[in-house]
């Protein structure tokens, strides 16, 4: 096919024979197009917004020109959403365009899309190219949008956690008509999205906020140590878990009120004073808690949580110790019988502290008898806040030949202690569409409750609470 080549100051651009005369093509102008914004053909019929979504961005809010040399990268501009844009650096990145731009795309909600052509400068000496981030004020479960151009290649969307963690990344080819790339996981608080086409539409941004609801894991394992936390939480029959590798997401997502149960298992990555203090906050509004950190001596020995709970942080050790059921109460007996702690591996440096309690509750310790200053277990008088001071991770041992791991059995019976409930008990399974009515009526009664939906949960429930009245 013949083919007619303009050169223009900033690039050489090669469109086809019958391109139209004054039109824009990639968001330039082709042959003296006039620098206004240009009449468009009739718009594609928009597709309707997710209303599902916590926030849906498809640009159309904004007046958007027809070209990049008439407009600068977006930033702010949906900041009152809680979300920003940035570009690789200076006046670099990604801007909002009409689709008058000339694309060639099609399956995005006409008129507006986020538009990137790496040939080409914007009004500020800017280049309208990646990769593109997006940042989010509070914290996110999942991301999408839609995702397409007119030359080949790939486009990937990585979601990191406030670490930098990767928490989750996806790629498709760059295609004609728009893609849509998912990316979920908790704690989310970037996404960048890369691409290797010199063309590339964004539209149709899709948001969902971390809801604080079930469990918050923070799991950091250390030299390649197994974890069993993971699976005695779904045997529990918890399957709304929210897992997170670091500190930092640990912190942002404790910001957020409602969560049913927090467990740290940090063996790998501690906590500090932040998180502590948060833990602390959790706990007074009536939160339940199973703690492990690796440092809770070598950082933390002077926090005022240890004195709240009723205990105290004495030393720590680097040799891994057995240990032994001291029978302050069922910790080891309900719903599991386990059986004392002897056989571990080590795998990294430090293995846990030794503990002292006041008012709190000695569960298990060092010696085979309770001994001042050897404590293994504490917990404080209520049960609902429980320390393990040795390392979950490095127990090693089905000693009571069952077929399920000690340290598994253990961690569901601290899980069914801290979470065990009082007042009423519902169970609420729907069949076809039926309506549950007993919620809404204890509510309208004051009356508390715990509501399940899961035949574990109850049943477990059922044998751990104290409960004043049962509802199936």
């Amino acid at each position: 096919m013949t083919r007619i080549c303009s050169v223009l100051a900033i690039m050489a651009f090669c469109g086809p024979a019958d391109a139209e005369v004054g039109a824009v093509l990639n968001g330039v102008a082709v042959d003296g197009a006039a620098a206004a914004p240009q009449s468009r053909p009739a718009p594609a019929a928009k597709a309707a917004p997710k209303i599902d979504c916590d926030i849906f961005i498809d640009f159309d809010d904004l007046t958007a020109p027809c070209e990049f040399g008439l407009t600068t990268r977006i930033t702010d501009a949906y900041a009152h959403l809680g979300v920003h844009f940035a570009g690789p650096g200076g006046n670099d990145g990604g801007a909002v365009l009409d689709e008058c731009v000339g694309f060639g795309v099609t399956g995005h909600s006409s008129p507006n899309f986020l538009a990137f052509n790496t040939g080409l400068v914007m009004s500020d000496g800017g280049v309208p190219q990646g990769p593109e981030t997006i940042y989010f004020d509070d914290p996110i479960s999942q991301f999408s949008a839609k995702f397409g151009g007119s030359a080949a290649g790939n486009v990937t969307v990585t979601a990191y956690d406030y670490d930098w963690d990767v928490v989750d990344s996806n790629t498709a080819p760059v295609l004609p008509d728009l893609v849509e790339i998912t990316v979920a996981g908790g704690g989310i608080q970037a996404v960048v999205i890369s691409f290797t086409s010199p063309y590339l539409v964004v539209d149709d941004i899709c948001v969902f906020r971390t809801e604080a609801s079930g469990v918050l894991l923070m799991l950091s394992q250390c030299g390649g140590s197994p974890e069993y936390i993971t699976p005695a939480l779904a045997n529990m029959g918890l399957a709304n878990v929210t897992t997170v590798s670091n500190i930092l997401t640990l912190s942002a997502l404790l910001d957020l009120p409602g969560w049913d149960l927090v467990v740290v298992d940090g063996y790998n990555f501690g906590v500090l004073t932040g998180e502590l203090d948060k833990l602390q906050a959790y706990y007074d509004d009536g939160g339940r808690v199973i703690l492990f950190a690796w440092n809770l001596f070598s950082a933390n020995a002077a926090h005022p949580l240890w004195a709240h709970l009723g205990m105290s942080v004495l030393s720590d050790y680097t040799t891994p110790l057995p240990v032994y059921n001291w029978s302050a109460s069922n910790l080891f007996f309900m719903p599991n019988d386990v059986p004392d702690l002897i056989t571990f591996i080590d795998t990294c440096p430090r293995d846990g502290q030794k503990l002292d309690v006041t008012t709190g509750l000695a569960h298990a310790g060092y010696t085979g008898g309770p001994a001042a200053g050897e404590v293994a277990i504490a917990s404080d008088p209520d049960m609902r806040f429980i320390v393990n001071a040795f390392a979950p991770q490095l127990v090693n041992q089905d000693a009571d030949t069952d077929g399920k791991h000690d340290m598994v059995e253990l961690y569901e019976n601290q899980i069914a202690h801290v979470l065990r409930g009082s007042g009423v008990l519902l169970l609420v399974e729907t069949c076809g569409g039926s309506a549950d009515f007993a919620t809404p009526a204890l509510e309208n009664l004051g009356l508390p409750y715990t509501r399940t939906d899961s035949q574990t949960v109850f049943q477990w429930q059922l044998q751990m609470g104290d409960w004043d009245l049962v509802i199936v």
